[in-house]
């Protein structure tokens, strides 16, 4: 598997997620989606830097249920 790298910055970030849009809808759908791929660079930004430790792990065990 790959490793994911993360973005230096917002701009990088809307810069990518733009070019997506533009490949998936065309230039015009992805020009009038600029304002919410701007929004959603945000908070990609922000969770990216509230992600949990590296050794947690999910799991659904018995011990998740009441």
């Amino acid at each position: 598997m790959s490793e994911l790298t993360l973005p230096q910055s917002k701009e990088e970030l809307v810069q990518e997620l733009t070019s997506k849009a533009v490949s998936l809808w065309g230039q015009e759908r992805a020009r009038a989606l600029q304002e919410i791929i701007s929004e959603h660079a945000d908070h990609l930004l922000a969770l990216s830097k509230t992600l949990p430790f590296f050794e947690e792990v999910p799991t659904l065990t018995w011990q998740n249920h009441p």
